[in-house]
């Protein structure tokens, strides 16, 4: 019979941040159609009609269209509104 192991109950050592950093999430550069859409809260036929019209450009590899982060942002930017009457 193998005898029990001991596990210790004590805490592991605090890490120290400057040697060892947490991880940090990484954010995609292009997202797809359907994350593009819940990213700018556009419908999907929204979202092809302000791509086929030039507003917002999309990269295709093969048949996935996929949107840059980097101009959706830049989309969003240009509709901000300021709240003040035109």
């Amino acid at each position: 019979m193998a005898a029990p192991s001991h596990r210790s109950t004590s805490t592991p050592p605090a890490r120290n941040q400057a040697e060892h950093p947490e991880p940090t999430a990484v954010l995609p550069a292009a997202v797809a159609v359907k994350a593009a859409c819940a990213y700018t809260g556009l419908s999907r036929s929204t979202l092809w009609s302000l791509t086929v019209s030039g507003e917002i450009p999309s990269v295709s590899v093969g048949r996935a269209r996929s949107y840059l982060i980097a101009d959706l942002d830049r989309f969003l930017a240009g509709r901000r509104s300021t709240g003040e009457a035109v």
